[in-house]
């Protein structure tokens, strides 16, 4: 039976991110035991080894709700790399994972990929084979033949859907994945909408007879549209969001994931037709998410890919209206709801896992300090390089 203190100036506790000083967490084994003043946790537990991080600040690990294993945007060549074979692809991944986990993602959203890497990684990260966040898997995300989806599978039509969602389920799922849309306008000025209302429907409605959630690359439109009345319960990007899609979602409590960098990010290795997508587009999409952000839509982020960078997702949070404490709680508490492991993590509390990220400066004041990783701990475990 291990015990351990971990301490610092400021300890960022319970679902409220209520900042205590002089606090310590009572590590044992993988679980917080407690959240006490530090004195009184070393008159508990006198032997056991103490953690000070001085002026620091101790909050929990991180949550990346959208990434993928097979889509590392800081590699060169990484759009054609994406296609590559199963053994380069978990190479791809490995990595990813592991800067993930330095940065102070202890847990991650993957949205689909190829091979079902992302299903047989939450095992490997479960039996300690790899280093990396824990993991809620989308297996194939499916797309249209005619529509976006560099990580999808194509699935037309009523019956290569209702196979492709039941070899999803087969492999064990947490979420169902498909791409309504792409990521830009089309010439008429909106975002083309790739699965037919029937067709949007029929995923979400397998899904849920099953007991699994429903999400959507989509960033607006008539595709839109179609997944939020069809009941879809997060839909991914948003960028071209309109006030009609706004006043449903806030009708129905639809979730949304934020993907900022993927327009406000200026990626080294994107190919240059891409990126003048991206840039002229920008100011559109600038507006698109201060209004969503300040609209009450329930919002969590992620970084479509951006391993080890996850705090930006919360610099441009704040940028674009949101405070610090809103991106940390994006990024921690509301972020363990919608991927329903908040029984385990997302805030410090007595019983939940010790997934505890310790960073230089305080993120409720200041979300840059995000960046500024001192320790990454796992299941009561010092995470090392």
């Amino acid at each position: 039976m291990a015990y351990r203190i971990l301490t610092a100036k400021t300890v960022i506790t319970g679902d409220e991110l209520k900042p205590e000083n002089g606090y310590g967490i009572l590590i044992h084994d993988s679980a917080i035991e407690e959240i006490a003043p530090i004195e009184a946790l070393k008159k508990k537990c006198p032997n056991a080894p103490i953690s000070d991080y001085g002026e620091a600040t101790i909050l929990p690990g991180l949550i990346d709700c959208h990434t993928h294993l097979d889509w590392d945007c800081l590699i060169p060549n990484y759009v054609n790399e994406s296609q590559g074979s199963e053994s380069r692809l978990t190479l791809i991944g490995i990595e990813g994972m592991r800067r993930d986990l330095l940065s102070g993602v202890t847990s991650a959203r993957y949205m689909g990929g190829h091979y079902y890497l992302d299903v047989q990684f939450r095992e490997y990260v479960d039996k300690g084979y790899v280093k990396g966040p824990k993991v809620k898997a989308a297996g194939l995300g499916m797309r249209s033949s005619a529509g976006h989806g560099f990580l999808g599978i194509a699935a037309d039509g009523e019956q290569q859907i209702i196979s492709q969602v039941r070899e999803n389920l087969l492999h064990g799922v947490d979420w169902m994945k498909f791409y309504s849309t792409g990521s830009h306008l089309n010439p008429s000025g909106f975002p083309s909408s790739f699965y037919t209302r029937h067709e949007t429907e029929l995923i979400i409605d397998m899904a849920h007879r099953c007991g699994i959630p429903a999400t959507s690359h989509c960033v607006g439109g008539p595709g839109m549209t179609d997944a939020i009345e069809a009941g879809i319960d997060c839909l991914e990007h948003c960028y071209f969001v309109e006030d009609s899609h706004i006043e449903q979602m806030l009708k129905r409590g639809t979730h949304v994931c934020l993907t900022m960098s993927e327009y406000f990010t200026i990626k080294e290795h994107m190919p240059p037709a891409m990126a003048a997508k991206f840039e002229k587009y920008r100011p559109i999409v600038h507006m698109a998410m201060e209004k969503l952000i300040k609209s009450g839509v329930p919002y969590v982020l992620g970084t479509d890919g951006m391993h080890g960078h996850l705090w930006e997702e919360g610099k441009y949070l704040v940028e674009h209206g949101g405070t610090p404490r809103d991106a940390v709680r994006a990024l921690t508490v509301d972020a363990a709801k919608l991927i329903k492991t908040d029984h385990q993590v997302g805030s410090l509390n007595a019983g939940k896992l010790a997934d505890i990220l310790v960073v230089d400066g305080n993120p409720l004041s200041d979300v840059s300090a995000l960046s500024k990783v001192i320790a990454v701990w796992q299941n009561g475990t010092l995470i090392t390089a």
